[in-house]
């Protein structure tokens, strides 16, 4: 798109007769920004730099009409234009600093100068986006189209005689004391000055105090080393998996909200599953002999999310407004979810299951209040399954496709957890330890703290039950190993928790790495600066962890004895992210 843009600029300045030109997006947006993956390539980086300061020395007026989500480095590229149209739509918004980065494109020196420091570093620090008709974003926007915004905007830039630069503005930039002394009130409150935050702000007070090129040297010097930081390189990693798993793999990406939904059957499920839809906006239907009843339980747990804070009263009200008893027969539009067995033809199993010749939607709230949702079923139901997923994006933040049955793929992951801590404790590190090595890896709870909040006889449970899918055999309670004296607990665990994916991986519990990062993720609730277990056993080296391993000797159904994928992962030079392994053609060849 930049070397389109490129182009269209060329044909535009060769033209003599141009006296204007007016950048627009289609379909009426502009544009998000860069690729989340393009922010860590510092060719592209220099591209933004180099498109900006070309349309910002173009010879004729050059104007940007803003219309949907304005971000990041489209954000910049509207800075660098002469003037700013922007429709009641537009939304305006610095997002880099939540990748751990700092604004490119000269975005550090251009916002100053229009809005000021306190203004520029809240847009920055807070990556909240503002409406064009924010007072904050007056002095971003020159004309506000209420009709036809494309032809409003031709028509305010045809008044337009000359190019106005925004480096040479100097709105933002009047008093300079307070100017100043803004930067300074951020800077007290500021705990690290190396970090992506103190970086922005000494980008935002060069603005001042040095001349424009100086400035973005400045912010491309800052921006460099921000970007090949640890903390930016694991943020876009996150940012990236959580695309790569927003929508079940093998489903259509052009999957609407239908916004109504039949609920059958009689289960809690029913309930669980009614209360998050009308919460979240969606018509629910009841189809049971005992509609009053479910409604009833319903309501009932509406006011307790009320009285723990978790819903407001006016949303509760509203809520039980969308609710219908028994309503009309469902169509093409309405989602009809089934809780109970067996589901009848034409309707979504709710609940978990390993039945995976029925289309079947599971959502959880393992170990409190982690919500997942998973996806099942043959490829016949794909249009039952799509409109699910509509249902469970909405009210989802992991929304993945199982390959054995609804809900299996959390439970194989979380109970992997469990059992890899069983093995390492028998190599003999202790219980405090193995927790301790899930905290250095970012884990918010190590798998023995989870067992004890789940309590015996459900931990248990979960252990039996990968026992018998995976294949994984109880190890001795007392320790027989001399794991200490060969690796770290934590390279220990580590080591387990990939060969519990590669397992998962290979029995298509799961189909892609992203999809099982993403699982661990809100399973263990790893902090997302360390970019989840996946992603540091890749910056740990695949192969060191798999020798380290391959050390401890560990018997058959061990998930401290690495699965063939490994080795073949190891060989060919792959790993999960940066050089991704292709599982679809191992497994054939295995076959």
């Amino acid at each position: 798109m930049r070397d389109d843009l490129s182009r269209a600029l060329d044909a535009a300045f060769a033209e003599t007769s141009t006296t204007g030109i007016l950048i627009a997006g289609a379909n009426g947006r502009l544009s998000a920004g860069l690729d989340i993956a393009a922010y860590g390539d510092a060719e592209t980086i220099g591209d933004m730099v180099a498109l900006c300061d070309r349309i910002e020395a173009a010879r004729v007026p050059v104007a940007i009409l803003l219309d949907g989500l304005v971000s990041g480095a489209a954000l910049s590229l509207a800075l660098a234009a002469h003037f700013r149209v922007a429709t009641p739509r537009a939304r305006l918004a610095v997002t880099e600093l939540q990748l751990g980065m700092i604004p490119c494109g000269g975005l550090t020196q251009r916002l100053p100068r229009l809005v000021g420091a306190q203004t520029a570093l809240r847009l920055m620090l807070t990556a909240k986006a503002v409406r064009a008709t924010d007072p904050v974003a007056r002095p971003l926007v020159d004309h506000l189209a209420e009709s036809d915004a494309v032809d409003e905007a031709v028509r305010f830039l045809a008044k337009k005689t000359s190019p106005r630069r925004t480096r040479d503005r100097r709105m933002g930039l009047n008093d300079p004391r307070t100017y100043l002394q803004s930067v300074r009130d951020i800077q007290s409150r500021m705990s690290d000055m190396s970090s992506p935050e103190g970086a922005a702000l000494r980008t935002v007070e060069a603005a001042l105090l040095l001349p424009f090129e100086q400035g973005v040297a400045l912010e491309s010097c800052l921006g460099a080393e921000c970007r090949d930081a640890p903390r930016a390189r694991a943020a876009r990693h996150m940012a990236i998996v959580a695309q790569q798993a927003r929508l079940p793999a093998h489903l259509s990406t052009q999957v609407t909200h239908p916004g109504r939904m039949s609920l059958e059957g009689e289960d809690g499920e029913v309930v669980a599953f009614g209360s998050r839809a009308l919460v979240k906006g969606w018509t629910v239907e009841f189809r049971s002999e005992k509609s009053e009843e479910l409604a009833r339980r319903i309501k009932e747990t509406l006011d307790r999310a009320v009285s723990r804070g978790k819903v407001a009263g006016e949303e509760r009200d509203a809520a039980l407004g969308r609710l219908a008893l028994n309503g009309a027969t469902a169509d093409d539009g309405v989602i009809t979810l089934y809780a109970g067995t067996p589901a009848p033809e034409g309707t979504v199993r709710l609940g978990l299951t390993m039945d995976t010749t029925i289309p079947a939607l599971w959502m959880g709230t393992p170990h409190d209040d982690v919500t997942v949702a998973e996806l099942s079923g043959p490829v016949s139901s794909e249009g039952d399954l799509a409109r699910a997923a509509a249902f469970a994006r909405s009210v989802c933040p992991v929304v993945i496709r199982s390959g054995r049955g609804a809900g299996c793929a959390t439970r194989w992951l979380g109970a992997g957890y469990l059992a890899a801590a069983f093995d390492l404790r028998a190599m003999g590190w202790s219980e405090t330890e193995i927790d301790g090595a899930a905290k250095t890896l970012g884990a918010e709870r190590g798998p023995f703290e989870i067992m004890r909040r789940l309590g015996t006889d459900r931990a248990a449970g979960e252990l039996a039950w990968f026992a018998e899918c995976a294949g994984w055999r109880a190890p001795d309670d007392q320790a027989s190993g001399d794991g200490p004296g060969i690796i770290s607990p934590k390279r220990g665990l580590l080591g387990a928790m990939v060969n519990v994916v590669l397992h998962a991986l290979c029995h298509r519990v799961v189909f892609r790495p992203a999809d099982a990062e993403m699982l661990l993720v809100h399973l263990t609730r790893v902090e997302a600066a360390r970019g989840g277990m996946l992603f540091q056993a890749d910056e740990e080296g695949l192969l060191s962890l798999l020798r380290n391993l391959e050390a401890l000797g560990a018997g058959q159904g061990s998930t401290l004895r690495p699965v063939p994928a490994w080795e073949a992962m190891v060989l060919e030079g792959r790993d999960f992210f940066a050089r991704p392994f292709d599982f679809d053609a191992f497994l054939r060849t295995s076959e």
